[in-house]
């Protein structure tokens, strides 16, 4: 089994860990890692879309970040320790909605005035992501009839969502490496950004712009020092070619039985703990054990297997 950590085959975050893996920076000592969910991606998704609720599906840090925790795992090269999270839904609730608002767009008298209204949101992207989520017709008249009657149609202020719309993350890691992660709603774009603070020098890098920045520190702040801008190679296909990269993967390990999968389902399992403990950790404002969590969901597994086993 192969799970689709798209992150690890684009050819950005490849040579992130090209550079790390060399050792020419030295080791990693911390990491600030940023995931920019956009404005309009987390009205569509996580305030009216399918995980605006954790009750129906799951906590947005366990929908959208377990990538970050799995790259964040893959780039470090270690399992996770400890985890402490923060955050709320602090924007996309009743209390913030414009006076004189609908339950609807379509029937809102203050639309034309709100970035939210879905007919903004949706009647100029025909045919594009996320326009094609919510209606077979791409037509402007099939676009509103969907609007009228789906979830998509609702206001952001007034649907059924409670999953958080930031979260902010200190992870620190076995072999020592500490980092900040922040998850956001609230920017213009989609987009990742990075910085790794290794011994002797950093890396930044913005995967919107395909720009990684490599500097090796100097002795003062008066002597020259070594930058180096990389642009990896475009690659075709979704999620900046990582879908492209899965593929060619998942059919490499189809054709060669001692293949082994960037993203198999062992390695995806610590993704997905980490974000289920973040999670825990912002609802009981506690510091969790990674390896004491892990115990806990083991052992009631066992229970579990018992249970079915007497039936």
């Amino acid at each position: 089994v192969i799970v689709c950590h798209v992150l690890r085959y684009t050819n950005f975050f490849a040579e992130i860990k090209k550079i790390i893996d060399s050792n020419e920076l030295g080791k990693i000592i911390t990491i600030q890692h940023n995931e920019n969910v956009g404005n309009y991606h987390m009205a569509h998704s996580f305030v009216r879309g399918n995980w605006r609720n954790s009750d129906l599906a799951s906590p947005i840090i366990m929908q959208k970040s377990c990538h970050d925790m799995d790259i964040l795992a893959w780039l470090v090269d270690s399992d996770a320790k400890r985890i402490s999270s923060y955050g709320d839904l602090t924007y996309f609730k009743e209390e913030n909605a414009p006076a004189n608002s609908a339950e609807r767009c379509l029937d809102c008298k203050v639309a034309a005035d709100c970035r939210f209204d879905a007919r903004k949101a949706y009647l100029p992207i025909r045919g594009q992501w996320p326009a094609t989520t919510i209606s077979v017709d791409q037509t402007e008249e099939g676009l509103l009839k969907a609007l009228e009657t789906s979830p998509y149609g609702r206001c952001v202020y007034r649907s059924d969502n409670n999953v958080c719309d930031h979260q902010a993350s200190i992870i620190e890691f076995k072999n020592g490496v500490t980092v900040t992660f922040n998850l956001s709603g609230f920017t213009n774009k989609m987009y990742r950004t990075l910085k790794i603070m290794c011994e002797h020098g950093e890396i930044r890098g913005d995967d919107s712009l395909n720009i990684i920045e490599v500097t090796r520190f100097t002795s003062n702040m008066s002597e020259q020092y070594e930058h180096t801008v990389i642009r990896p190679a475009a690659m075709n296909g979704g999620h900046n070619g990582g879908d492209t990269g899965l593929m060619i993967d998942f059919l490499d390990n189809l054709k060669n039985e001692d293949s082994n999968s960037r993203s198999s389902i062992d390695r995806s399992v610590e993704s997905h703990i980490m974000a289920y403990a973040a999670e825990r950790a912002r609802v009981t404002g506690t510091v969790i054990d990674i390896d004491h969590l892990k115990e806990e969901l083991q052992e009631t597994l066992r229970d579990s297997r018992s249970i079915t086993m007497q039936r």
